[in-house]
């Protein structure tokens, strides 16, 4: 029953977002093949770190690195205190392939004008 209760909670944040005219997905936060893999979300994260194509915006930066230096392990799982930037970084992460440049949202909802052919 608790876990209905807090379905619908969320249900019901989606349409308070809804109404302030922010764009949701229907679904909640998971890799393409529906998993939602903690291990699989920090070596993703660590792996674009490495790499160079990962960033942290200036304004949240000390919390963050806080976090992540606060991030650890106890008998070989990832302990899950204190690390709320962490988890929203790694659900981004997990929903990158539904990220659109303004560009580009732009021009897919664009209103699509036809070209005057002349008479047929």
């Amino acid at each position: 029953m608790a876990k209905e209760k807090l379905w619908r909670a969320g249900i019901a944040l989606a349409n308070q977002y809804r109404d302030q005219g922010l764009d949701t997905l229907a679904q909640h936060a998971q890799f393409e093949d529906g998993s939602i893999s903690v291990e699989a979300g920090l070596m993703i994260m660590l792996d674009r770190m490495r790499g160079g194509r990962f960033k942290v915006f200036d304004d949240v930066t000390n919390d963050w690195w806080e976090e992540f230096r606060l991030y650890h392990r106890k008998d070989g799982r990832v302990v899950k205190e204190n690390d709320d930037l962490l988890c929203a970084t790694r659900y981004g992460i997990m929903m990158l392939r539904h990220a659109r440049t303004p560009e580009a949202y732009n021009n897919f909802h664009r209103k699509i004008e036809m070209p005057d052919l002349g008479p047929p």
